[in-house]
């Protein structure tokens, strides 16, 4: 049975009373819209309203809906488990949560629910307690057939790949900006973080005028004493006015 959850100002995620439903789901209707992406978005940056069935669809598949402007102000569906203990014995067949009859060999955490139900994976999700002084605590565990988690095994490390190599892309992507942007600032005469070479980059300033400054900043560094007087703790301004006296 689904069961709807909403989340509190500490993290934690309680069920909303039967009774209340009606007005949680609401709310999020109210909240949400469709933008230009047909993503759900906050209702001012929508560009059109979202549907009831729309939010009910969304909470089914697993996605989680802000239903306020508090950062914690959202609402999920609660895993639906069993909360038999589950057999001992590998080869027991199982009612899967899904329909479907399956053979329970392997377990796998309920972070990989939604990478299931891509596969269209059937599972078995089952419910287990354990205590500590603080009091019990729920443990949910997915139980697949030997071949299916095979199958999950190979999403899991297609997946990881697949991101590693979109970061790798990200790394040497921003990378060879730094270099393009060191390289055109040393074209200049400028540093890569110096105050013109900013400007130029924003299009406040011409090129022309930037690689004055850089021959002017070259030559106040390379022929005057600006940087003795700086090392001696004298401030920038009256550093570089002793040195544009003595030039």
């Amino acid at each position: 049975m689904a069961i709807l959850q909403e989340q509190l100002s500490n993290g934690r995620w309680v069920d909303v009373p039967p009774e209340h439903a009606e007005l949680y789901l609401g709310a999020a209707e109210r909240f949400n819209g469709i933008d230009t992406n047909g993503k759900f978005a906050p209702r001012f940056r929508s560009v059109r309203p979202v549907t009831r069935d729309e939010i009910t669809a969304a909470l089914m598949a697993g996605q989680t809906l802000s239903h306020d402007w508090d950062w914690y102000s959202k609402l999920r569906i609660k895993l639906a488990a069993s909360h038999a203990t589950p057999p001992e014995l590998p080869g027991q067949m199982l009612a899967c949560g899904q329909g479907v009859a399956i053979s329970r060999t392997s377990a796998v955490s309920p972070r990989y629910r939604r990478m299931l139900e891509k596969l269209g994976i059937g599972y078995d999700a089952r419910v287990h307690w354990t205590r500590n002084r603080y009091g019990a605590r729920e443990h949910i565990t997915l139980y697949l057939s030997q071949s299916d988690h095979a199958r999950l095994t190979a999403e899991i490390a297609r997946t990881a790949e697949a991101r590693h190599k979109a970061a790798t892309r990200r790394a040497e992507v921003a990378k060879q900006r730094i270099a393009d942007r060191e390289a055109l600032a040393e074209s200049l005469g400028l540093l890569p973080d110096s105050r013109i070479f900013v400007a130029y980059l924003r299009g406040e300033i011409e090129e022309e005028e930037a690689r004055g400054t850089g021959r002017y900043t070259a030559h106040r560094h390379e022929e005057t004493n600006y940087d003795s007087l700086l090392a001696s703790g004298m401030s920038k301004e009256d550093a570089r006015s002793l040195a544009q006296a003595g030039a």
